[in-house]
């Protein structure tokens, strides 16, 4: 299952707009555009940094990958 956090890899300031890019699976630029474009603003942008995770490294998100299979 996947998990919305910050990026560890894709990120200008705190790894928002990556992370959501990440779970959702497009260009991380594509949406910084859309969060400039709509006007959603700063403050929305450091509520999001305050509470996403920080994102999870490649061992990390193997060994949660098969944790959630071994619960199935």
């Amino acid at each position: 299952m996947k998990k919305l956090r910050k990026s560890n890899k894709d990120y200008w300031l705190c790894g928002v707009c990556g992370g959501v890019a990440e779970y959702f699976g497009i260009d991380a630029n594509i949406i910084r555009l859309i969060w400039v474009i709509s006007g959603i603003g700063w403050v929305a942008y450091l509520v999001c940094a305050i509470l996403l995770p920080e994102g999870a490294d490649e061992t990390q998100a193997f060994d949660d990958e098969h944790i959630d299979d071994r619960q199935n």
